[in-house]
């Protein structure tokens, strides 16, 4: 399979390769996480993944589609299990996936789906929040309550910049000025 990355075809590959770019060389120290990197069955690509960029934690969200056997099958191709309580089954059906994740030192993450039968979003939100707070989740996913306006995209963009300058003035901050370190008196 090819991966449309704007408008031009990628093999899982040369994907792998832009997102090395993105969090190395664009973006390093910004991004922590990846959330369904690769189409599911291409586990090849997943290991593949995590051996060159192990400092990017993959979320399984489709390859595993909160499914126990699934997790379990596929426990080497993530680190990061994102939950969603309607396509666990039940809520017994979630705790035993949220048991086995801990005991198997996965991060978990609670979401829903686009839009929970018969529930609004607040609603929708509401009953996550509930469930990552009860399963000790280390990640809450929720759903934008309008679409995201480009107005939002370039605000998020800027505050991406002015961490990216905070954290590299802090980098000056620890190089030596004059021969000595800063700081040092």
């Amino acid at each position: 399979g090819k991966y449309d990355f704007d408008g031009i075809l990628l093999t899982w590959e040369q994907l792998l390769d832009v997102y090395a770019a993105l969090m190395t060389d664009h973006f390093p120290n910004l991004i922590s996480s990846i959330e369904d990197p690769f189409h599911e069955d291409h586990h090849d690509a997943w290991r593949a993944f995590g051996q060159r960029l192990p400092q990017i934690k993959r979320v399984a969200d489709d390859l595993t589609a909160s499914q126990l056997d699934l997790a379990q099958k596929y426990e080497d191709l993530y680190d990061i299990l994102l939950l969603k309580p309607n396509q666990a089954g039940s809520l017994v059906d979630l705790m035993r996936l949220v048991a086995w994740a801990r005991q198997h030192n996965k991060e978990i993450i609670i979401s829903h789906r686009a839009k929970e039968a018969g529930t609004t979003y607040k609603d929708a939100d509401l009953l996550i929040a509930y469930i990552a707070a009860a399963t000790g989740a280390e990640w809450l996913k929720t759903m934008p309550r309008q679409p995201v306006r480009k107005a939002k995209v370039d605000k998020l963009n800027q505050l991406i910049a002015k961490r990216r300058a905070r954290r590299a003035a802090e980098d000056r901050a620890g190089e030596t000025i004059d021969g000595e370190e800063a700081g040092d008196e």
